[in-house]
């Protein structure tokens, strides 16, 4: 009779672990949180609508919520521009005077995507470009520019030796080939110079001169490249 009863308690509790187990077993799991896509691809440069030069350097910003490490495709007009870049930026020579287009799609390494914004910029347009001119020594070489009031001129110049770079208007132009005292815009003007980047702001319309000056050199003639730009100050 004692050996019923142990084989009965026996029992009972061996079913009662396998009630136990089955009860843990049928327990649902938590959920798994699933991975997130990069945010939106945010703060960009240029700004929008910005006026920039052709040789262009793209930013912005992203992060991953997951911590993920992220890779960008660029599209500029429309097309893929640079694909699976892993900087926040971008560096491209386009060209003068247009309007361009951009966004950057975010991609993680879990197989998500993000589209950022689509962002507008304009390149400004080139008004002039003279690479590799020869400037004579005693002698300077000009070129006239008719601009309007408000027009941003940046100049860009290179020599291999230094010479002078002047921005004037048409009449202290006069003067200056007189070889008397003549005015200029200090703004986007300097003496003796091998690399020049300057912006100045049109003060009238009219008629205006940028010279290469190297008329202080007697013997050393210069090679010099010019590019300017122009856009319409705001």
């Amino acid at each position: 009779m004692k050996k019923v009863i142990i084989v009965l308690a026996l029992s009972f509790v061996f079913m009662s672990c396998r009630s136990c187990n089955d009860n843990k077993s049928n327990k649902p799991l938590p959920p798994v949180e699933a991975n997130k896509s990069p945010i939106e691809p945010y703060q960009q440069r240029p700004e929008e609508n910005e006026n920039v030069l052709p040789n262009v350097r793209l930013t912005w910003n992203c992060y991953d919520t997951d911590g993920d490490p992220l890779l960008y495709d660029l599209y500029i007009n429309g097309k893929l521009t640079a694909a699976s870049i892993s900087n926040q930026f971008y560096e491209i020579k386009l060209k003068c005077g247009l309007t361009y287009e951009w966004f950057v799609v975010a991609k993680d390494n879990k197989g998500n995507k993000t589209d950022g914004p689509k962002w507008i910029f304009n390149t400004k347009p080139l008004v002039y470009i003279a690479e590799f001119v020869v400037v004579s020594a005693s002698n300077y070489i000009n070129r006239k520019m008719v601009l309007d009031k408000g027009d941003k001129i940046r100049v860009d110049i290179t020599s291999d030796t230094a010479l002078n770079v002047w921005l004037m208007s048409e009449i202290e132009f006069i003067f200056f080939v007189r070889q008397e005292q003549f005015n200029f815009f200090r703004e986007g003007s300097s003496k003796q110079i091998k690399s020049f980047k300057s912006d100045f702001i049109v003060p009238e319309s009219g008629e205006y001169r940028l010279v290469l000056d190297n008329r202080f050199s007697l013997f050393t003639n210069k090679n010099v490249s010019v590019f300017v730009y122009k856009s319409h100050y705001r």
